[in-house]
């Protein structure tokens, strides 16, 4: 197996290399690539790996054919910024209140996946410049919230004058079996225009 702090590392290497990525797929590889020098001699490693019809972003199996999935989130303002010759420009993403859903509907997903025995382990990682996410989310949805130290467990939905443009194919009320605490962790660099946080969330069968 593969524990949430040899996850932190990686992630942290990832960041301490490229400091930032151009998309979510642009972290996608490098991650992926990162486990290969890493761990390759451990796990074949998949990008969008289907399992019960759902893409999963990076599957690993191991000699035993167990696998673990690891589903990434990549939320971002809009910045240009020049690292080491390597000119950026990132989108602004904004509807951080569907973006909070989708983040707990990847937990949920990985979550059914362990309980049905597809998947040995799961990590979700949500890498974001958008600082909003780290503060407490009010109005129509607050049961998304990602603020630092929240626990996030049992039924979620939006509030009841949510709006159908909002919520269009998010409708589906979310449902976690587990606990999952956020804690927020620092990128390891500190570029001139902006400053990434991240977390990690280990699913498994509690």
């Amino acid at each position: 197996m593969i524990t949430l702090e040899e996850i932190n590392k990686l992630v942290q290497k990832c960041l301490n290399e490229r400091k930032m990525f151009h998309s979510e797929a642009d972290f996608q590889h490098s991650l992926a690539w990162k486990i290969h020098e890493e761990f390759g001699k451990k796990f074949k490693i998949r990008l969008e790996f289907v399992i019960e019809s759902k893409y999963i972003d990076i599957v690993l199996i191991d000699s035993s054919k167990n696998k673990i999935g690891i589903e990434l989130k990549y939320k971002t303002k809009e910045i240009s910024e020049e690292i080491n010759g390597e000119q950026y420009f990132l989108k602004p993403h904004g509807a951080q209140d569907c973006g909070r859903y989708d983040v707990i509907k990847d937990i949920e997903r990985l979550e059914e996946l362990v309980i049905k025995k597809k998947i040995k382990l799961g990590f979700v990682i949500f890498l974001t410049n958008d600082i909003s996410y780290l503060y407490k989310c009010k109005g129509n949805a607050c049961k998304f919230s990602l603020e630092e130290g929240k626990e996030i467990n049992g039924e979620m939905n939006w509030g009841k004058d949510t709006g159908m443009g909002t919520k269009k194919g998010r409708e589906k009320t979310l449902e976690l079996k587990g606990k999952y605490k956020i804690n927020w962790i620092d990128s390891p660099n500190n570029l001139k225009k902006t400053i990434f946080k991240y977390f990690i969330l280990e699913v498994y069968n509690k």
